[in-house]
């Protein structure tokens, strides 16, 4: 089981992304920590924060990282299980004395060793805030790392089981569990810290409350500071997680010392119950392991998917004029004909919603109907380097270019045809909103096949896009076409001329790229 671990930790930190996304962190922590003088709070106790001491930067940082670490290092440290069912890895490993528990066990502390080094990353760049800012200079390891402990650790535990746990499912290996996973941490560490009530809600409560810990820790202050700050009423006060300006006259929050937390040991058995259920229910996973590891990336030879669909082929027909034309009707059928009914439908019910329902509803609808192609987008360039056929798809001359141009155009058209019902209602009735539609559609379009070219992963785009669409799905955001302002529609352009430069730039080192990766 170690050896799996450490094997898997190894090949994790030899890459060179791994590194860069440590150092994103470290930029991002130093964030956390904004000068007296500037205005700006990451954790708000109604308008006010503790000074930086050990215990508040170590409190800081776990309760940010309960959150958004929680949502973020599942998309970080997903993708090893599914990894040795595709590389046939797998089938070596149980030739081994290795039980399936302890490789699954090993796989949850592989997930917890990068968190960990992520936290450790964290905690030093909150030593170095602390000391620069010079609010607090006494340092006090133990209340630095134990609100992290307390806090973080439990919730980790838990978005590690869910990599695990996606992985294993074949239909949430890809875009469809990232999409998805999105909405469970809404539910599981965004949403169940939602309701605190100091009067009724004892620490125990809290702790089992929620995954995240967010409310032992709304909890905790409001019993810190009730001598402190007498005054304030706690049932009312607001206690907020991010970067964000003040609001204040002053210009500056107001400060309480803040040099221990002296969490209650009623709230410690929940905090563990969470630790235990990532761990166990990975264990538990055990035996539904070998049916996992035979539904590979790969379709089985009597894979019929697409039967139903020999209509496309006549619909396409028309395209195929010219190598470009051809192309483009070739990827069209791959994106379209591997599509199940269940995906159609979700399609068909997107657009009438966008026909009947009134414009800020059938705006939403939009945004649903675009997510259902997202996979299309962020894959598309990287198709040879998962399938490994770069050196025969590259072999023709010039085909780096004409590929990708095919491939541009057919996810435009993909990005098209999800939203015609609205682009026929708005030039019907005039809704005004018909260039707003197409600028989303390009660009979400040419975005997703820049982020391939730029990153050689699907996942920053399909994670950009799903904060996006939930932002969208509200009538706020880019993707919100009914409420767009002219500054986001020439934001907009502007980063899809950025795309579009992106792309030309990178069509000639296509080919080698995907060799290399393969």
């Amino acid at each position: 089981m170690f050896a799996i671990l450490i094997a898997d930790l190894r090949e994790r930190t030899r890459t060179r992304r791994f590194w860069v996304v440590l150092g994103l962190v470290g930029l991002a922590t130093w964030l956390c920590f904004p000068a007296v003088d500037s205005g700006q709070l990451a954790v708000s106790v109604d308008g006010a924060r503790g000074r930086y001491s050990s215990a508040w930067t170590g409190l800081t940082l776990a309760m940010v990282y309960s959150i958004m670490l929680a949502w973020l290092g599942f998309y970080l440290v997903r993708g090893t299980v599914a990894r040795d069912f595709d590389t046939r890895v797998w089938q070596l490993l149980v030739a081994t004395p290795m039980t399936r528990s302890g490789y699954l066990v090993a796989k949850w502390g592989s997930h917890m060793a990068v968190f960990s080094l992520v936290l450790a990353v964290g905690l030093g760049v909150g030593v170095v805030a602390q000391w620069v800012r010079a609010e607090d200079g006494a340092f006090d390891l133990v209340e630095l790392v134990k609100p992290v402990l307390i806090l973080t650790v439990p919730a980790l535990s838990l978005t590690a089981f869910f990599a695990i746990l996606f992985d294993m499912v074949p239909m949430l290996r890809r875009t469809g569990g990232n999409v998805l996973y999105f909405f469970v941490w809404i539910m599981l560490f965004a949403g169940l810290s939602a309701g605190f009530d100091p009067a009724t809600d004892t620490a125990r409560l809290q702790a089992l409350k929620d995954p995240a810990g967010f409310s032992l820790a709304r909890h905790s202050i409001a019993l810190g500071l009730a001598d402190e700050m007498p005054k304030m009423d706690f049932a009312r006060v607001s206690v907020t997680v991010a970067i964000g300006e003040l609001g204040s006259t002053s210009g500056q929050p107001r400060l309480f010392d803040w040099t221990a937390w002296n969490v209650e040991a009623a709230a410690l058995p929940g905090r563990l119950f969470w630790l235990l259920l990532g761990l166990l229910g990975s264990a538990a996973l055990a035996p539904f392991l070998d049916r996992a590891a035979a539904r590979t990336h790969a379709a089985p030879a009597g894979d019929h998917t697409g039967r139903h669909l020999r209509w496309l082929d006549r619909v396409l027909r028309p395209l195929e004029h010219g190598a470009l034309g051809t192309l483009v009707a070739a990827e069209l059928r791959l994106a379209l004909r591997r599509r199940g009914l269940l995906w159609w439908g979700a399609l068909l019910i997107a657009g009438i919603v966008q026909v009947a329902a009134p414009l800020p509803t059938a705006a939403a609808a939009a945004v649903v109907a675009w997510m259902l192609g997202v996979d299309v987008h962020a894959r598309a360039l990287l198709r040879e380097a998962e399938t490994r056929t770069a050196g025969l798809v590259f072999t023709a001359p010039d085909a780096a270019r004409r590929v990708s141009l095919a491939r541009l155009l057919s996810a435009l058209v993909l990005s098209l045809l999800a939203v015609a019902p609205l682009l026929l209602r708005s030039a019907s009735t005039s809704a005004g909103i018909t260039g707003a539609v197409l600028l989303v559609a390009a660009a979400i379009a040419a975005l997703g096949l820049a982020g391939g070219a730029l990153f050689r992963s699907p996942r920053p785009y399909e994670l950009a896009m799903v904060a996006l669409a939930y932002v969208g799905v509200q009538g706020a955001g880019p993707l919100a076409v009914a409420a767009q302002t002219p500054t986001m529609g020439a934001a907009i352009g502007i980063a899809l001329g950025s795309s579009l430069v992106l792309l030309v730039a990178t069509m000639p080192g296509l080919a080698a790229a995907s060799e290399r990766r393969v």
